[in-house]
């Protein structure tokens, strides 16, 4: 029979165990990452060593805090009656959820192999909806292979308690190796690991250091840490080094544009006047639903064959503005690079200003379309009254309206 003490030695030592098992399956992860640069190995190490560890460790803590509630004296009665033993509660429990973590590891990593992203909202309603896996291709037998992984990994993570409760050599070999001793130093170096690579990753961040910010996205749940707000509020006048209109090539990084951008002898720098409406469907732009707008569409080009880059806004407005799919915008937003559009404007001089009924900020085209531009030239809500937006949108009309009237003449413009 189990003790209490001995048992939640073992399920310490059960959770060691598991640390070696989830190292390997996160491996897998270690080959999207492009190893360019000295700095890039020590960051990659101290994340894959460290998130391993901060995967592990809500279980870790849910688990004890359980461990700790079986033990009083009313749950202990409870079940007795029940016939169940506290600790082979917990060794079932411990088993099931780190199963059901490994399962997580394997499934984002097989979907950040197809599609460059790890699991999210689209990914989980994808899974969650009737239909969802059989709308990407997904069969009967695409349903038992992952069948057999989860009960792969259910096996595993069972036998490697089982060795641990009834082989003594194993028993002995994971009690020598997760002594308290060396526990208590792991803890101390996993702590110490997640200092360095978030200093890595804030510092590069500041420093637009590419190859560690690009390396962090192989990682699932990856917490990215900035020192902006920081250096701040300590008087510290922080850029981003200047964006470089040249192609850049690595691995996972942004290869934009693919070739270098040319002008036609002769071209002219046509006024820009560039109006979007949120959520207008294109069949709404009719002569009974909108008379003027559709009466100016009449004398001017209209583009019947141009489509939406998503179904979201942030999607939309990049496809529209980098003329790429939408599903890029993440790359482009940690590394904080504007369009050529909007370079090619800067570099013509041209006088822009922008005006918004929601905020810049959200979506980020401060950080992404309007990155170059300092937020002087950056209108939105937080310089308007009224809480309705048809309100906001009339004061930024004339706003608009005022910058046309006195702008310089002299230079061309967008807005």
């Amino acid at each position: 029979m189990i003790s209490t003490q001995d048992g939640a030695r073992k399920l310490d030592q059960y959770f060691g165990l598991t640390y070696i098992v989830l190292l390997l399956n996160t491996s897998l992860y270690l080959k999207y990452v492009d190893f360019t640069g000295f700095w890039v190995y020590p960051f990659t190490a101290a994340v894959y060593f460290a998130y391993c560890f901060i995967y592990m460790l809500p279980f870790i803590i849910i688990l004890q805090l359980f461990r700790k509630f079986v033990c009083l004296s009313f749950m202990q009665s409870f079940l007795q009656k029940l016939r169940l033993k506290p600790m082979w509660l917990l060794y079932i429990l411990a088993v099931s959820s780190i199963t059901f973590l490994q399962i997580f590891i394997f499934t984002d990593r097989f979907i950040f192999n197809m599609y460059d992203f790890h699991i999210n909202g689209f990914v989980w309603n994808l899974l969650t909806t009737p239909g969802g896996i059989e709308s990407m291709g997904g069969d009967p037998s695409t349903t038992l292979t992952f069948i057999m992984i989860i009960a792969g990994f259910l096996a595993i993570q069972s036998a490697l308690l089982l060795l641990m409760l009834n082989v003594r050599k194993f028993e002995n070999f994971s009690q020598r190796v997760f002594s308290k001793l060396n526990v208590n130093i792991a803890i101390i170096i996993f702590i110490l690991l997640g200092l360095f690579q978030a200093a890595a990753y804030g510092i590069s961040y500041v420093r637009s250091y590419d190859p560690i910010l690009i390396s962090s996205e192989a990682f699932p749940l990856y917490i990215p840490v900035t020192f902006t707000k920081l250096a701040k509020s300590l008087g510290m006048d922080v850029k981003r080094q200047p964006q470089k209109l040249e192609a850049k090539d690595n691995a996972l990084g942004i290869d934009y544009p693919l070739n270098p951008i040319t002008r036609a002898p002769g071209s002219k720098n046509y006024n820009i006047v560039w109006l979007v409406a949120e959520s207008l469907r294109a069949d709404m732009l009719d002569a009974n639903i909108m008379p003027e707008t559709w009466a100016f569409s009449q004398k001017a080009i209209s583009f019947q064959n141009h489509y939406s880059g998503g179904n979201g806004t942030r999607m939309a407005m990049f496809a529209m503005f980098y003329g790429l799919y939408g599903n890029y915008w993440f790359s482009f937003l940690n590394e904080e690079r504007s369009p050529v559009l909007i370079d090619l404007l800067i570099e013509n001089n041209y006088q822009m200003d922008m005006f918004s009924s929601a905020k810049f900020s959200y979506p980020e085209f401060d950080k992404t379309i309007f990155v170059r531009l300092p937020k002087s030239q950056l209108h939105d809500d937080s310089e308007t009254t009224g809480s309705e937006g048809w309100q906001k949108d009339r004061q930024n009309v004339a706003k608009l309206l005022d910058f046309l009237k006195t702008r310089d003449h002299n230079r061309p413009f967008m807005t």
